[in-house]
């Protein structure tokens, strides 16, 4: 059991104190991870973590040996069918090479990643060009925005 006025003693720990805080108060999440000396990037990752290892049969000792950073790699792709070989090649490989391993097993190596500097005027144009192409609002942002941006695209393909 989580007692919220003990300070947590590990990653997991954190990770379930803030799954806990975004199921049931989403607007004390950030405030909740500031005042636990949590970035707002890496308490999502934490959430990730706890929501994707909870109730898998994984030992807590190996989870934590892994370190965060190894076990936000593996949250994404994590089953009860390959948690024992996950954990495994996360002991086994470095960092890069374990995101490596891994994007190889699922091939998401041919994918790109774009990254745009907008102003709000031309991000509040884009948002709603993606909103009318299907992207819809979610906590951190728009969900389904490559699919709508591409569907964009698409109607303008000459």
């Amino acid at each position: 059991m989580i007692n919220p006025a003990q300070p947590p003693r590990d990653f997991l720990e954190e990770a379930a104190r803030l799954s806990k805080v975004l199921d049931e108060s989403p607007e004390d999440f950030v405030p909740t991870a500031t005042r636990m000396g949590i970035a707002k990037r890496k308490a999502y990752y934490l959430v990730e973590i706890h929501k994707a290892f909870e109730g898998l049969p994984v030992d807590r000792e190996r989870l934590l040996g892994i370190k965060w950073t190894k076990a936000q790699i593996l949250a994404r792709h994590v089953t009860r069918e390959n948690v024992v070989y996950l954990l495994g090649e996360a002991e086994r490989l470095p960092v890069h090479q374990l995101q490596k391993a891994i994007q190889g097993a699922d091939s998401d190596a041919s994918k790109h990643c774009v990254l745009l500097y907008l102003s709000d005027q031309d991000y509040r144009l884009l948002s709603k060009v993606l909103k009318s192409h299907g992207a819809r609002p979610s906590a951190r942002g728009l969900r389904n925005k490559e699919q709508a941006l591409i569907k964009a695209l698409k109607k303008l393909e000459v």
